[in-house]
């Protein structure tokens, strides 16, 4: 598919993505892109202050109590911190590494992070973690299929892709 071919869009919540405010996916990306237009681009910090208005479409899905928003931000703060951290070999230091704490879910009401490599010796947060990146790549392949000049990149992908899905078919919870 290419945008050229497109006739007709409509907006929908990305994979695994919540209602931000109960609002649909068609109201947030129509005022999205009515802030697009006015600016030609725009950045979070514009889609905020169109929002400030009681009355604007957007306002909802913000929590505008500064106490409870700022317990938020310092809540993706440590989320972000969690992320930054890597394991690389130490035979290998110039290789990418990988994320040295992943998120799992062990039936609370909220995911729990744990090492990777804890997470890879237990039968059920391994799982987890094979599940998770085939869900990652898939929904990289479903954002990004319309660049063209990606297809050889989009074979490797998704042949990586399916190795994934063979392991979990393989591997029945």
């Amino acid at each position: 598919m290419s945008f050229e071919d497109v006739k007709e869009l409509k907006y929908r919540f990305a994979e695994a993505t919540r209602a931000p405010g109960g609002l649909s996916a068609e109201t947030i990306g129509t005022e999205l892109e009515k802030i697009r237009r006015e600016k030609g681009e725009f950045r979070p910090q514009d889609v905020v202050d169109a929002a400030k208005s009681d009355s604007h479409p957007l306002h909802r899905a913000f929590e505008w109590n500064d106490d409870i928003a700022a317990e938020k931000y310092r809540l993706e703060q440590a989320r972000a911190i969690i992320r930054s951290v890597v394991l690389v070999d130490v035979k290998t230091p110039e290789a990418k590494g990988v994320r040295a704490f992943v998120s799992i879910d062990v039936g609370k009401k909220y995911p729990v992070y744990t090492g990777i490599i804890n997470a890879m010796q237990v039968k059920e947060t391994r799982e987890q973690v094979v599940e998770k990146a085939y869900r990652e790549l898939h929904a990289f392949t479903l954002k990004y299929h319309v660049l063209l000049d990606f297809a050889d990149l989009f074979d490797t992908v998704r042949k990586a892709r399916d190795i994934l899905k063979d392991w979990i078919d393989k591997h029945p919870k």
